[in-house]
């Protein structure tokens, strides 16, 4: 297997984009949609995103999963190579304010107890236009899009139809790589 990824989580925030790759054939495909086929094996390239959330003082990921919105250990991502991998954190300011970066948390909290499901439908609209997405479910860049639209944040309009983790990397809008998280 792969190197171990060691957190500095001193450096990490809650509402901090995690942004993961992986090497399953369902994340062979996620990157050839979303990226195209010449980045199919690009492992630098995002297939899964999720937010960091304070829980009582330690650092969590709240992300969808094909259960629904799951609030996860950090830990579980700590083998490059594994079945998925951080490979960045991404900051915007508008969360250096105490209060914003709390009320998203709340509605996140809020979220998890709703047990919001997981919106295969919307993934599938990737592969084939035809299919509509469910728009009482999200998947995990859609949940994030949805997460911090709600906070102010401008994006893309294009990202109103459907959002990548892909598109997430690469949008800008504020959103900057955290230096220094990997040990």
């Amino acid at each position: 297997m792969g190197k171990e990824i060691r957190f500095d989580y001193s450096k990490l925030r809650p509402m901090d984009m995690v942004v993961c790759a992986g090497k399953s054939p369902f994340a062979t495909t996620t990157r050839i949609v979303t990226a195209g086929l010449r980045k199919a094996f690009d492992h630098s390239v995002s297939v899964h995103t999720g937010i960091i959330v304070d829980f009582h003082g330690q650092l969590l990921v709240a992300e969808m999963q094909s259960k629904g919105l799951e609030i996860n250990s950090l830990h579980r991502y700590r083998k490059e190579g594994g079945r998925r991998w951080v490979i960045a954190f991404r900051r915007n300011p508008i969360y250096d304010d105490p209060a914003v970066r709390e009320a998203a948390q709340q509605r996140i909290a809020r979220d998890r107890r709703k047990t919001i499901e997981y919106d295969f439908k919307g993934l599938m609209e990737f592969v084939f236009a035809k299919i509509d997405d469910n728009k009482k479910r999200n998947y995990c860049s859609e949940y994030f899009y949805m997460t911090t639209l709600e906070d102010g944040l401008r994006y893309p309009v294009s990202f109103k139809a459907k959002v990548s983790p892909y598109d997430l990397q690469l949008v800008g809008g504020g959103w900057t790589n955290v230096l220094g998280w990997n040990l």
